[in-house]
């Protein structure tokens, strides 16, 4: 299975659903919160700038197998994990 990392923070919504999903597909991941160490926020702007959203903090950020997904909705999660709805 893939290496998947999720940066996000527990109040967002989006990052919710995206561990959700993930939980529900028994998915392992590393949760890297950016509350708990804010210093990875910086590296979450540069995800996106690398994803080609600029110079933003959007959340969560999913790295698969080093592939970047910014704020994914599921369809794009399971695609890029090669799994079906």
């Amino acid at each position: 299975m893939a290496e998947v990392i999720v940066f996000g923070a527990d109040w967002c919504g989006d990052c919710i659903r995206a561990k959700r999903l993930l939980d529900e597909r028994n998915v392992d991941y590393t949760w890297r919160d950016i509350v708990a160490q804010p210093e990875l926020a910086d590296q979450v702007v540069k995800y996106n700038i690398e994803a080609g959203f600029g110079p933003k903090r959007r959340i969560p950020i999913i790295l698969i197998d080093g592939k970047i997904l910014s704020e994914p909705s599921n369809e794009d999660l399971l695609s890029a994990l090669n799994l079906s709805e």
